[in-house]
């Protein structure tokens, strides 16, 4: 159900600029050119607030210092909170020049939080627009995604209202990212200043039933800084979290810190990539390989081997030669072992279904215990491969988590991949000219040491 804003909050003729804007031949690109995009960029920052003066000029002059961001970082969206002005107390002219058109706001008297897409970027729709947050609906390389922008009240009982609201969207399958500011921390180390045990309870509530999970944010760690009774005091109130769907769709997600200029928050920037080249697979021992009978015979054999260097020259050659040995004997033993897990479940259900069919006998009997023996094989098998790449080593043995560890994966494998780098005055995010640079950088520090 779309949910326009309220006409009064933005005059008309606001609506026919951002339409003229969009239609620009002088945009940085067309709506063809974005039909079916397959990275995500989203910054959200704060307008402005002035303990000093909170007049719309300093609303006007703290919204003009995040200019910088928008060219520097050429995001889809942008969400702007607290401008501290008038929507129409800023010219048309500057939200062009930054590349953006107005999508909508939150539903309040005087808005809180503006939400903004590339003017290249057309396809973008409001879902829900609340008191407290704006959610989005937008298409990336054919798939539909939800983005939430959240703008949390301070009192926990009004934040109510914004929990109930984001789990009324809960439901489908969609690829959703919630971000912004969540005015709640999640645990005591977050903040230095006081907690509110109920307040981080709900939060935590909320999270769970939405099946939202937190992504790490690079940067400064406490993102908003404020007067306590006792002095300054410091909280991470601005996160981004995501449904698991999300970190399925997305094969590389980033999201980190932004300088602050005049305000008490820190920007955030999130950056998603749905096709990063990561280059050739380093080898990496299997744990499973170890519980096979024939592993210890292969490595003795490769061992034994004559080779043509000495010394510790013997010791690299060797290992080349086992990390060969163990990659062939590793495709032709253990072969794909998600294909191995589906190949099993249908070999299950097809001797059950002739069970049900042709009646119980001691041959199907037989087949069917091998066939549940193959499959609880290829399930362990499959579990202790994904617990291994998961980096997770504090679960015990016991029921099988492989939705959990998948989501781990997923989330390890976003974040260790170097997403945008600055070369001199310029960001990019391009993984070739990323690959030179690094490649450039060590070459030249290894050979002056």
């Amino acid at each position: 159900m779309e949910a326009l804003i309220d006409p009064p909050r933005v005059k008309p003729h606001l609506h026919n600029h951002e339409g003229e804007a969009s239609s620009d031949t002088d945009s940085e690109g067309t709506e063809s050119d974005f039909s079916h995009p397959t990275t995500l960029d989203i910054t959200c920052v704060q307008g402005g607030v002035s303990w000093a003066d909170q007049s719309e000029d300093s609303g006007w002059k703290e919204v003009t210092t995040k200019k910088d961001f928008c060219s520097r970082h050429r995001p889809n969206f942008v969400c702007l909170a607290e401008p501290l002005c008038a929507f129409d107390y800023i010219s048309p002219t500057f939200w062009r020049s930054m590349g953006l058109h107005f999508i909508g706001s939150n539903v309040r008297s005087t808005p809180s939080m503006w939400i903004f897409g590339s003017t290249a970027f057309q396809n973008a729709t409001i879902v829900l627009s609340h008191s407290q947050h704006v959610t989005i609906s937008a298409t990336f390389y054919g798939k539909v995604h939800q983005i939430s922008f959240i703008y949390a009240s301070v009192n926990y009982i009004t934040r109510r209202s914004l929990w109930s609201s984001l789990i009324e969207i809960v439901g489908s399958d969609i690829p959703w990212l919630v971000i912004r500011d969540f005015n709640s921390v999640l645990e005591a180390h977050e903040t230095t200043g006081n907690i509110s045990a109920i307040s981080c309870d709900d939060f935590r509530a909320a999270l769970t039933v939405c099946d939202l999970v937190d992504i790490e944010t690079k940067g400064v760690f406490h993102t908003w800084i404020g007067r306590g009774k006792r002095g300054m005091v410091l909280y991470c109130l601005d996160r981004a979290v995501c449904s698991h769907s999300f970190l399925k769709s997305w094969s590389q997600i980033a999201c980190v810190t932004l300088p602050s200029s005049h305000s008490d928050h820190h920007p955030l920037l999130v950056s998603c990539s749905a096709s990063v080249s990561l280059g050739p697979w380093p080898f990496r021992f299997q744990g499973m390989w170890v519980s096979h009978p024939s592993f210890l015979n292969l490595v003795r054999s490769v061992w034994s081997s004559s080779f043509t260097r000495s010394g510790t020259g013997i010791v690299v050659q060797q290992l080349n030669f086992l990390k060969k040995a163990l990659r062939k004997w590793n495709w032709e033993v253990f072969g794909n072992i998600t294909l191995n897990v589906t190949k099993a479940n249908e070999k299950v259900m097809l001797i059950q279904g002739r069970i049900g069919s042709e009646g119980f006998s001691d041959d199907l009997f037989h087949l069917k215990t091998a066939a549940l023996a193959d499959m609880d094989s290829a399930l362990k098998q499959q579990q202790k491969i994904l617990k291994e790449k998961s980096r997770v080593g504090w679960l015990a043995e016991g029921d099988r988590n492989s939705n959990f560890f998948h989501s781990l994966l997923n989330r390890t494998r976003g974040n260790k991949t170097l997403s945008s780098i600055q070369i001199g005055e310029h960001i990019s995010n391009n993984p070739v000219d990323i690959g030179e640079h690094v490649s450039s950088f060590l070459s030249t520090s290894i050979f002056e040491s």
